[in-house]
């Protein structure tokens, strides 16, 4: 039976899944308030970056290392991209409501949109793993 033994590859391979599911229920808790959301992703990120290395002490203390570490900038960082993209929601929507709601200022808020979600999917696995302040890594994201 050696298919069960601690250091088989299935084994290996069910406890990096069961990490993974704790992880993701760390992540959901501590995005409950909105607010920190961008701290919780920089976590995420950090500790899935740390997998594998000689840096990982635990998921936990990995995790709750990274979310406090990174909480001041990965928040800063969060609140701008949530004002542009509900910004450009907001903008989105007013156009659609206006007859003939296809103009260029709807496309462009469509465009500026996209460019959020962009920038929000690489923005924070940057603040994970490179020391920057805010600007640089939206700047970097954006690249």
């Amino acid at each position: 039976m050696r298919f069960f033994a601690p250091d088989s590859k299935f084994m290996t391979i069910m406890s990096r899944i069961g990490d993974l599911m704790v992880l993701n229920l760390l992540y959901l808790l501590t995005c409950v308030p909105i607010i920190t959301i961008g701290a919780a992703t920089t976590a995420l990120y950090s500790v899935c970056f740390k997998f594998d290395t000689d840096q990982y002490r635990g998921l936990i203390r990995d995790y709750f290392s990274a979310f406090g570490s990174n909480f001041k900038q990965a928040t800063i960082l969060w609140l701008i991209i949530l004002l542009c993209g509900v910004c450009s929601i907001f903008n989105i929507l007013f156009f659609i409501s206006l007859p003939g709601w296809i103009s260029f200022l709807f496309v462009v808020f469509c465009i500026l949109l996209a460019i959020v979600l962009l920038v929000f999917s690489y923005a924070f696995p940057l603040q994970s793993r490179f020391e920057n302040k805010v600007g640089t890594t939206l700047k970097n994201a954006l690249i």
